[in-house]
């Protein structure tokens, strides 16, 4: 189990209350520079941009620092590809149906 946020300091606070606990920063559409360095300095586990702020150079600097990507609102089959072309760790998605078969079928 995870808990993601777009408030930050709200993950913080969620770490000090269970250190064990694995946090996600929900980003917004403009995303956020340097991410995987950023979020590892925070001490969070994942990343969660939205789809039209990411790309595979994004995903593999996040990846490099250990950080797990999942991605918001992937409801296109364009974004899926990509999602999938890119290496993203999970989506988030309002037609999973969609997503699962996808993925069942690489």
């Amino acid at each position: 189990m995870f808990f993601s946020s777009f408030n930050h300091l709200s993950l913080v606070t969620a770490q000090k209350l269970e250190p064990k606990i694995k946090v996600g920063a929900l980003v917004m559409e403009w995303g956020l520079e340097g991410a995987g360095k950023a979020v590892k300095a925070y001490g969070f586990d994942y990343y969660h941009p939205a789809f039209q702020s990411l790309g595979k150079a994004q995903v593999e600097e996040c990846h490099a620092h250990g950080i797990k990507v999942n991605v918001w609102t992937v409801n296109s089959m364009k974004a899926l590809e990509e999602c999938y072309e890119w290496g993203v760790d999970g989506i988030f998605t309002d037609f999973p149906k969609v997503a699962r078969a996808y993925v069942d079928a690489q």
